[in-house]
């Protein structure tokens, strides 16, 4: 694994004297490397200066890493022979294996592979790029500068398509790894080698599935350094029977949404934000906090801007004093000194060099965003001189905004040359939110394990669970456990059962069905409430009986609670990557609205607080209009005990508070409903 990427000798197994062949390109690359190539060719000639031997093994010298561009049925005795040349790391280039049904033969590859003690990338892939030894061991056109991202793509198609878009913006990458089929080494084993490579600022990550969750989380989260992703697909869905609100409720991409945020990984939806999002985390720093000051030379530009920061953790900087004195004192009186700073069309180079100081030095900012407009004249390069030359100056994070086309295309070239990236308004404030999320991510302790506890009641509830199911009684002393209130409840077999209860926990009640074939009982006439009576009871006992036409296991008679807040806590279990808990506004609209967030077990109660804010009825538990504010601690701690039972109890595969009422601050939550999948 040391020698996969850092090579001192190279062979290329199937170099082609055909130009247009895989294995002449692969050939033709190497040619830059900084160690030794060799080729093999089992006709042996001269390709590119280089005499061909017939069989690696014919190599007298020591090789550290094999690239292999052979018919795929022939890759295992070629492998076979490189066991025998103490060869310990191989990139297969050749398809035809399980990409295209060839699954055995996949299988067949990776066996000898261990068993021979090889690390195998591919097969079915691109191949690798070192750029800090010249190493390009694939059959890309070279045409990379060294630079500090690195790439694992799991598409060789988009690994080309973003060294060329690189290219293009004066970007530098540290390694590309095209994963292709990933039979042994993948995006962990990669992932845990670049986050100790000295020459890698950032990992870009494009994928389409993860091959063991758990290992992903486990690796991902002992790198600090900007991990950015895309990934195509949808994640693996659970059971297709969708039978809790959680289940309905957590979409395709829900799994992986939280497991990136879990893990600080920076999510980009399109390809356009990959881009942009790897453009400024390897060009600029990270900020110190959240604060923007922006300095345009056009006020519509200036205020898209503002607009863009709506909903974003991003916060317009408020002047000093100072800072205002001066840019009043040296200014033209027409310039708008407030935030954004608007220093007006005509404005120079002079001007914004002017602006751009004053402000760069204002303790109360922290990022520095630069728009400029090409007025007539607008001094595009000397502008951009300027930036350049204060930027080396200031420990701050600066991003421009140079709006237009060819007439800015020398300037903006120059900017990224100099590390100073830029991109439209809405793009700019878009990459810097992410840049202060994950600059909040790295001060916080996220735990991604969570040690079982071992005690005897956990122990009874288990066996438990296993002897008798999930009946009341259990589910009962499985919310008593971990410490979440329900109101008295009892099972009713018959009408004499139903008023004999009642009369235990006495009026008002409510009566519900009890079954697991449906999750909206309310649709079905399956729940009835604020049962005052006796006589009451009776008709309501009938009522469902007649109106309800599946089976059930008996009717619950509940003690009827007072009014609260509704909300929903749950649990879903992805079977890659684990429980996923819910969190949302509650009761028979939770479905219709979708007010809701998720976090990856086990949560904290930071990553508690955190789901309960945002939500975007928020305000509904804070308090609006005079109400008092609902006890937002116990919802948080019942998120957590949530999150603990679901570690706990793994045969719980789904579960669902809803309601759980929550009463003012101070008075607790109450679990209203609980409904369990196994």
């Amino acid at each position: 694994m040391d020698k996969i990427l850092t090579p001192k000798t190279v062979v290329l197994i199937g170099v082609s004297h055909n130009v247009t062949k895989v294995g002449y390109q692969i050939f033709s690359n190497l040619q830059s490397f900084k160690g030794k190539i060799f080729g093999v060719n089992n006709k042996g000639g001269k390709i590119l200066g280089h005499n061909m031997y017939k069989s690696v093994l014919d190599i007298e010298e020591k090789i550290d890493l094999a690239i292999i561009s052979i018919p795929a049925s022939k890759v295992i005795n070629v492998l076979k022979e490189c066991g025998k040349k103490l060869i310990r790391s191989c990139v297969v280039i050749s398809a035809g294996f399980k990409e295209i049904g060839e699954t055995n033969l996949e299988k067949k590859l990776v066996e000898i592979s261990k068993q021979l003690n090889i690390r195998i990338i591919g097969p079915n892939c691109l191949g690798i790029i070192n750029t800090h030894i010249n190493l390009n061991a694939s059959f890309a056109e070279y045409s990379l500068k060294k630079g500090n991202i690195a790439l694992i793509s799991q598409s060789g198609a988009m690994a080309v398509a973003i060294t060329d878009w690189a290219y293009k913006t004066s970007m530098g990458f540290s390694k590309i790894i095209s994963l292709g089929n990933k039979s042994d080494l993948d995006e962990c084993d990669f992932i845990e080698i670049l986050s100790k490579d000295k020459n890698t600022k950032i990992i870009l990550l494009y994928l389409e599935d993860i091959k063991d969750g758990k290992n992903f989380i486990e690796t991902v989260s002992k790198t600090r350094k900007p991990i950015i992703a895309i990934k195509s697909g949808s994640s693996i869905e659970g059971s297709n029977a969708i039978k809790s609100h959680t289940g309905s409720l957590s979409g395709s991409n829900t799994s992986i949404d939280v497991v990136f945020k879990k893990t600080g990984i920076i999510k980009a939806n399109t390809i356009e934000d990959f881009f942009d999002y790897a453009e400024v985390f390897s060009m600029q720093n990270l900020p110190n906090s959240n604060r923007v000051a922006i300095i345009t030379n056009a006020g519509g530009p200036g205020i898209m801007a503002v607009d863009a920061m709506n909903g974003t953790n991003l916060r317009l900087s408020k002047l000093s004093e100072q800072t205002i004195c001066s840019l009043k004192d040296k200014l033209p009186g027409s310039v708008s000194l407030l935030n954004p700073i608007d220093i007006v069309g005509d404005a120079l180079s002079d001007r914004y060099e002017i602006a751009i100081r004053e402000v760069i030095r204002d303790s109360n900012v922290d990022i520095l965003l630069i728009l400029l407009t090409p007025q007539i004249m607008t001094e595009k390069e000397k502008t951009a001189n300027k930036i350049i030359e204060l930027s080396k100056q200031y420990d701050k994070t600066i991003i421009t905004s140079f709006i237009g086309g060819k007439n800015i295309e020398y300037a903006v070239n120059k900017l990224n040359e100099n590390n100073i990236p830029n991109l439209l308004p809405e793009r700019s404030i878009k990459a810097l939110n992410k840049m202060v999320i994950h600059k909040k991510f790295l001060g916080k302790t996220i735990e991604h394990r969570y040690k079982n506890r071992s005690n005897k009641n956990l122990i009874s509830i288990n066996r438990c669970i296993k002897d008798q199911g999930f009946t009341y009684d259990t589910i009962k002393k499985i919310m008593s456990y971990y410490g979440i209130s329900f109101p008295r409840i009892e099972l009713a077999y018959n009408l004499d059962d139903a008023l004999r209860i009642a009369n235990s926990i006495g009026y008002p009640v409510v009566l519900k069905i009890s079954t697991d074939k449906v999750i909206h009982k309310t649709e079905i006439g399956g729940v009835i409430t604020d049962i005052k009576t006796q006589a009451e009871l009776k008709k309501a006992y009938l009522r469902i009986i007649d109106k309800v036409d599946i089976k059930i296991n008996g009717i619950l008679v509940q003690k009827m609670e007072n009014i609260g807040k509704e909300v929903i806590i749950g649990m879903k279990r992805d079977p890659q990557f684990g429980p996923i808990i819910m969190f949302g506004l509650g009761g028979i609209y939770v479905e219709l609205l979708k007010d809701v967030s998720f976090r990856l077990a086990p949560v904290s109660k930071e990553e508690s607080l955190e789901m309960i804010n945002e939500i975007k009825s928020i305000n509904l538990l804070k308090g609006v209009r005079g109400e008092n504010p609902s006890d937002i601690d116990k919802i948080s701690e019942t998120i957590v005990s949530i999150s603990k039972l679901s570690l706990e109890l793994p045969s719980i595969k789904e579960l669902d508070i809803n309601p759980l009422i929550v009463y003012e601050q101070g008075k607790g939550v109450k679990a209203i409903d609980i409904r369990i999948v196994t």
